[in-house]
């Protein structure tokens, strides 16, 4: 019967005119791995699997972390993913915090930067990254990105996080918590600005974010050209009255090079057509463009994505 049916549906493509080849089911339940609750992967994922849902693609969001999206989407128990565009570089090498290559990944799009903020309070005195040593610091699972740029910075500055006393590990959330708690001194995360637990510590405490020094961004930067000069601007929380120069690393979806052209090709022509809907989720999306989105570094281009942003005029 369903091959009868099949038959009909194709005959009646057929006689209305269109061809059979270009009709194609859009994907259902989608899953879609993002970051921890306290970040800015979270909410926009959350916003991402909405417009999806409301393009008649069921979507559901869920928690993960910049390097272990990797891993999921890389073994397909993921359709889309958040990373960062350095960390698909470090996964495609095979470098920390990977144990192997992973080059079976593809992009369909970028959404925006994330920038590292280190944030302390005020009454710690601490003024610069090599000044943490020995300090009670809240930091993140090796699940995220954020741990493996902190890492980075840490290293450039001659430290480990074995220097540091790890209060807690966990997203901005709890690390913001964990300072409220007077547990720790500061925590950090490298997320879209301006970030809900770094505005919330803020609030309730006088506190500052710590400058990444020239010299250390040259490291850094020597390592994964990847991570970019980027800044915070004065104003973005409360008390922070000048700039603060940091690091940056663009946001990037992925999917698994097996997920077919037709099904990707759906996925970026609703956020083509539905952006509006997604910038207004969280203030590091409002800046977002179709050009934007079609410019992906650190991974190539799924099929599919090329094919919607040709067919948008990119």
């Amino acid at each position: 019967m369903k091959m009868v049916r099949n038959s009909l549906a194709v005959a009646a493509m057929l006689v209305m005119g269109v061809p059979a080849a270009t009709v194609h089911a859009q994907p259902k339940d989608l899953s879609i791995v993002t970051g921890n609750t306290g970040g800015t992967f979270y909410p926009v994922g959350v916003g991402l699997a909405k417009l999806l849902s409301d393009a008649g693609m069921q979507s559901a969001a869920d928690v993960g972390g910049g390097n272990s999206n990797i891993i999921a989407i890389s073994q397909g128990s993921a359709d889309i993913g958040f990373t960062f565009s350095p960390t698909a570089v470090f996964a495609a090498n095979g470098e920390e915090p990977f144990k192997e290559s992973y080059t079976n990944l593809q992009g369909i799009g970028t959404l925006y930067t994330n920038v590292t903020h280190i944030a302390v309070t005020e009454d710690s005195g601490v003024t610069s990254v090599k000044e943490l040593k020995g300090k009670s610091f809240a930091s993140q699972p090796l699940s995220a990105g954020s741990a493996t740029f902190f890492r980075m910075i840490l290293e450039a500055n001659e430290l480990t996080e074995d220097d540091l006393e790890i209060a807690v590990r966990g997203g901005p959330a709890q690390g913001a918590q964990a300072v409220r708690d007077r547990r720790a001194i500061g925590f950090q995360a490298t997320a879209g600005y301006p970030n809900g637990s770094f505005s919330e510590a803020f609030i309730s405490l006088p506190m500052t974010l710590l400058d990444i020094e020239d010299s250390t961004f040259k490291w850094i930067n020597d390592k994964n050209p990847g991570l970019v000069r980027a800044e915070i601007p004065a104003g973005t929380y409360k008390g922070l009255d000048a700039p603060v120069k940091s690091i940056g690393a663009s946001t990037i979806l992925i999917v698994n090079e097996a997920m077919p052209e037709d099904d990707v090709y759906q996925i970026v022509k609703a956020m083509i057509e539905n952006l509006d809907s997604l910038k207004a989720v969280h203030g590091s999306v409002r800046g977002t463009t179709v050009e934007s989105m079609s410019k992906i570094a650190g991974v190539t281009m799924h099929p599919g994505a090329v094919r919607a942003y040709k067919e948008a005029g990119f």
